[in-house]
């Protein structure tokens, strides 16, 4: 089915994708980025500046990330604040943890 790409507006045919409303034309060669690449950044910041929950989800993860790169902490302490994290998440989206102690928690 032809469909109107959402960012560069040109026509592509649907294909049963997660991003099928964007086409797969090359917007920028250096790096390498498509109009759905584009869009699946985009979307992201987006959930980021709208959701309190993703914004502090993204804090923590980047500030244990850095700590697993200076080799602060191990790849298995990571992996397992990973899990933690995530969890924390779906219970403060869930409502059953406040913000302020989502927010506590997920930065030990």
């Amino acid at each position: 089915m032809p469909v109107r790409c959402k960012n560069c507006g040109r026509w592509f045919i649907m294909k049963n994708t997660t991003f099928s409303h964007y086409c797969k034309r090359l917007i920028s060669s250096n790096p390498p980025k498509t109009c759905r690449d584009h869009a699946m950044s985009h979307n992201f910041k987006d959930k980021l500046k709208n959701d309190p929950i993703w914004e502090i989800y993204n804090r923590g993860y980047k500030q244990h990330y850095a700590h697993f790169m200076k080799d602060k902490m191990t790849k298995a302490e990571f992996s397992e604040w990973g899990e933690y994290a995530i969890e924390l998440r779906t219970k403060a989206a869930n409502g059953e943890l406040e913000i302020e102690e989502y927010q506590k928690l997920i930065r030990i």
